[in-house]
């Protein structure tokens, strides 16, 4: 049953999020999240596969979309043209700025009633079985 609900409750985000999120689309907004999080470095599509979780493939085709948005730029590697580097642009940090309180109060929402403890519990188990499937997608 809990592997159902973490379906589930995966697509419900996601449909309540592209909802919510207006211009951008969730997993967008993740790979925003994650070009954030490393603050002024331009990454290549491969370094951002370990933080959104997916192949360089599916990052390159939203970050394409990002790029028509106006949120990122993308540019080849100077030492390796084969390397493509992403960077958040002005715009996308505008749009960071102006939805700082929506998004607060969109996550106070989702976990809403759930206490700091039940969360920390929550966010151990859900990486060990992200651990473990990586483990997996190795030995497949």
């Amino acid at each position: 049953m809990l592997f159902g609900t973490l379906f589930t409750t995966a697509n419900l985000l996601q449909t309540i999020g592209d909802r919510f999120l207006g211009e951008v689309t969730t997993k967008q907004w993740f790979l925003m999240m994650c070009l954030a999080r490393l603050g002024d470095k331009t990454p290549t599509l491969s370094e951002l596969v370990p933080c959104v979780g997916s192949s360089r493939q599916n990052i390159k085709q939203l970050a394409l979309k990002l790029q028509e948005k106006g949120f990122i730029t993308m540019h080849n590697d100077p030492d390796d043209s084969r390397a493509l580097r992403l960077a958040l642009t002005p715009a996308a940090w505008d749009y960071w700025q102006n939805r700082v309180q929506a998004d607060a109060l969109f996550m106070d929402t989702a976990f809403e009633g759930i206490a700091d403890h039940d969360i920390q519990k929550t966010r151990q188990v859900l990486e060990q079985i992200e651990r473990n499937l990586q483990q997996m997608q190795k030995e497949l």
